[in-house]
């Protein structure tokens, strides 16, 4: 005779069974319904381009609404919040980098509200975008030697614009000073647009931003383009030669990535990223990209994660060394 007791027993059993029936069905048929991924920027940056392309792809393949979300705010960190603590259940992503995922945690570390390799799983590293170097015309430098040359005679009165407190701008020159022993005085504006437009004007000496951010005053002969911040020269401008190439032993960009909540399945996980990888490493989706200023990377969630590690452990130690502060 069946017991209360067994009664119970049977009754959770079943339930656990339920469960991971359930579980399982949600891997298998994902995704059953719209999937959003939120962009902590403003529309028109180039974390909103990235994300709506990969949105417009997946959605295709997908038969599924992808949906892009602006959620601007506390330097990206509001975004990756808001996904911190989304439903793990692959519906909600973040197009992250290594600006909100990243230097700003080393940067505020009392105030950051998450540590990226903890409430997030890497999903799916899309692109890079290297920085490229460009000065006022009023610097009489031709070429990266020419600029290290004169700075050098010049400590503490050469000065360079940067995008905010932290940015890959500012790091990605502090390191160049590092390397090429440079006393450069950095002056902060609100965003690459003032920071770019100093340059034209002749306010600031060089600025490093991504190709799309800088081409248009180049090509207009309102600042002077001297090398790119990359291993090897971007197919955007492929005159344009690499820091290496000049002597400088340097390669920084930004990083374009999905990430999701921790809790996420891994069976979802993997699936997104091998559907992104189905979705863009191809020929059509590489030149897409490039178009747009960035450099195709794409491969498995563990050299993402391992990349995140190494990146973010390489920016503690620069914003250490260089003393970078938020005062």
């Amino acid at each position: 005779m069946s017991t209360r007791r067994d009664l119970l027993r049977g009754a959770a059993v079943a339930a656990i069974a339920a469960l991971a029936g359930t579980g399982a069905a949600t891997a298998q048929d994902y995704p059953s319904a719209p999937v959003t991924i939120i962009v902590g920027y403003s529309a028109g940056g180039p974390t909103d381009l990235m994300a709506r392309f990969v949105a417009q792809e997946l959605s295709e393949l997908w038969g599924q609404p992808v949906v892009v979300e602006n959620r601007p705010g506390a330097s990206g960190t509001l975004a990756g919040d808001y996904v911190a603590n989304a439903e793990p259940d692959g519906y909600t992503l973040l197009m992250g980098n290594n600006a909100a995922q990243g230097t700003y945690e080393l940067l505020n570390p009392d105030d950051a509200p998450y540590r990226t390799l903890e409430a997030f799983e890497p999903v799916a590293l899309i692109g890079l975008a290297p920085l490229v170097m460009i000065t006022s015309n009023n610097v009489p430098a031709e070429n990266l030697e020419e600029f290290v040359a004169w700075a050098r005679e010049r400590p503490g009165e050469v000065n360079y614009a940067s995008a905010a407190v932290g940015s890959a701008t500012q790091l990605a020159t502090e390191f160049l000073s590092q390397v090429a022993g440079l006393d450069m005085e950095m002056i902060v504006y609100q965003g690459a647009a003032p920071a770019l437009q100093s340059i034209v004007a002749g306010e600031t000496d060089m600025y490093m931003g991504g190709f799309s951010t800088v081409s248009g005053q180049v090509e207009a002969g309102n600042a002077r383009a001297l090398g790119v911040a990359a291993d090897d020269r971007i197919g955007v401008a492929p005159d344009l030669p690499t820091f290496r190439e000049q002597g400088v032993e340097l390669s920084y960009g930004s990083w374009f990535g999905l990430v999701a909540p921790a809790a996420v399945p891994e069976e979802i996980l993997n699936q997104i990223n091998a559907d992104i990888l189905q979705v863009l490493d191809n020929d059509d989706a590489t030149l897409t990209l490039q178009d747009y200023g960035f450099v195709a990377s794409l491969g498995d969630r563990e050299s993402f994660r391992s990349m995140l590690e190494t990146r973010i452990a390489n920016d503690a130690q620069l914003i250490e060394t260089a003393g970078i502060t938020t005062n």
